[in-house]
């Protein structure tokens, strides 16, 4: 079963086979000149303009991880994990994608900057007791930056201006337990959190919003 529809006001798309569909019609436009993806690459300001300047996806990334556990006196346990990430990545799309009997074409960059971290720090107490303990602190940090610009038929259209938006989450957390009997036995816990949430537009009297 095979439908493909053309004209102004319906969408342009495939159901089914597309084996005898000319590729003219589903296959990226191939008149896109490099001065597009000079223009794109050059307002790149999140991830820098050598980062990508063609159609397609690119990614640097790494996450790294570390972790560790200490025992002290009369059977407890100090532990500590931390974290850090980053993932910077961007994609240049043509967003027509699909015939376009004049030949157009409408060229997107959408750049992406994520960085996070994060750590914790816990004390428990011996486990084989009938009273035990558990507590801990832990934060955790994030930051991202992204927006968009285009050029359509060798136009140059600025998109979403770049936005920052960080969150930061700090909290402490505690547990007990007594066991009366071997199937029985009573336990508390509890969390205090504080979340911090911010957005902001990277322009002249760009909107700046916070919350808690």
């Amino acid at each position: 079963h095979l439908v493909f529809l053309r004209g102004i006001g319906l969408a342009n798309y495939v159901c089914g086979s597309i084996g005898s569909v000319p590729s003219n019609r589903i296959a990226q436009p191939t008149n896109i000149p490099a001065s597009a993806y000079t223009s794109l690459a050059n307002a790149n300001v999140t991830l820098g303009r050598d980062f990508i300047d063609e159609l397609g996806l690119k990614r640097k990334a790494y996450y790294q991880s570390v972790s560790a556990e200490y025992d002290l006196p009369y059977g407890m346990t100090l532990s500590a994990n931390g974290s850090v990430g980053q993932n910077k990545w961007a994609h240049v799309v043509d967003l027509a994608n699909r015939y376009s009997p004049t030949g157009g074409y409408s060229v997107f960059l959408t750049p992406w900057n994520i960085n996070n971290n994060s750590a914790e720090l816990r004390l428990a107490s011996d486990a084989s007791k009938p009273l035990t303990f558990l507590v801990g602190v832990n934060s955790y940090y994030q930051s991202t930056i992204t927006g968009t610009n285009s050029v359509r038929d060798g136009i140059y259209r600025p998109g979403a201006a770049p936005a920052v938006n960080k969150t930061n989450t700090t909290g402490v957390f505690g547990a007990i337990s007594y066991t009366l009997f071997d199937k029985l036995s009573l336990s508390a816990e509890g969390r205090l959190q504080s979340d911090k949430i911010s957005a902001r537009t990277l322009t002249t009297n760009g909107v700046s919003v916070m919350g808690k």
